[in-house]
This record gives structure tokens, sequence and C-alpha cells, in this order.
């Protein structure tokens, strides 16, 4: 998962970045389940990753939302083709993505452009 991440996250202008899935297992199951699961990221070469939440700025994640959103959206159309052409859900879908295109601009702001667009109707986006 990691790694299919990353890949979205190079067309968003992270070049350099690292993204890692920490999974730790509870030592007893609650209502979210049994693991524990936090991203770890990090923007700049030679900076470990770390938790995603403490990092990131407004801008990186919703940069960040957008390459998970591309990755979902992406599963969803494979699931579609492999049911034989089952129809998108009907209710209309609305992504707020808050400074996606703070500090950007040239390919980067191309490709967030081009991000937004793998939405399928009837998917409302903010950006």
């Amino acid at each position: 998962m990691a790694r299919l991440i990353l890949q979205e996250l190079r067309e968003l202008g992270f070049q350099k970045a690292e993204f890692k899935v920490d999974i730790k297992q509870k030592a007893e199951a609650g209502p979210a389940g049994t693991d524990d699961v936090e991203f770890l990221f990090s923007a700049n070469p030679g900076e470990p990753p770390r938790p995603l939440v403490k990092v990131a700025s407004g801008g990186e994640l919703s940069r960040i939302m957008l390459g998970l959103k591309c990755l979902e959206i992406g599963r969803q159309d494979g699931i579609k083709r492999r049911e034989g052409g089952m129809q998108a859900a009907s209710a209309t879908r609305t992504l707020v993505f808050d400074e996606v295109d703070a500090g950007i601009g040239g390919v980067t702001a191309q490709h967030v452009a081009t991000g937004c667009m793998h939405f399928p109707p009837p998917t409302r986006y903010f950006v």
C-alpha cells in the first residue's frame, strides 16, 4: 500500500518524499478493531518519516488525501470492471481539498488538476 501511495505522491510533486504505514497490534480488540495504523511521512530528503498528523502542512495533507482518493477511485474502477461494469453509486460525493495548490505550480499543478479529473460523476470537488 505504501508503495502505491508513494507513486501517487510523486505525481503530485513530492519527488523526494518518504511514506510508510506503521501497523501495530493492540493487546485487545476495541471498537476500531485490533490494529493501530499510523501514516509516517517526510517531505524532505534526509529527514526520517514521522507521524503524518504532526509533520504535514495543510497543503501537504490535501495533496496526500488527493493521492489516496485517486488510489481509491482506481481500485473501485478495477472492481467495477471485474464485476461486469457495475454502475457507480448514485450518491453524490463532495470532496474538499483545502490548500491543495499551496506552493505548487507548473507540472505539479497540472498533475493535481489531472488527479481531480479522475473522480467520476456525480462527485463534486472543491479546491
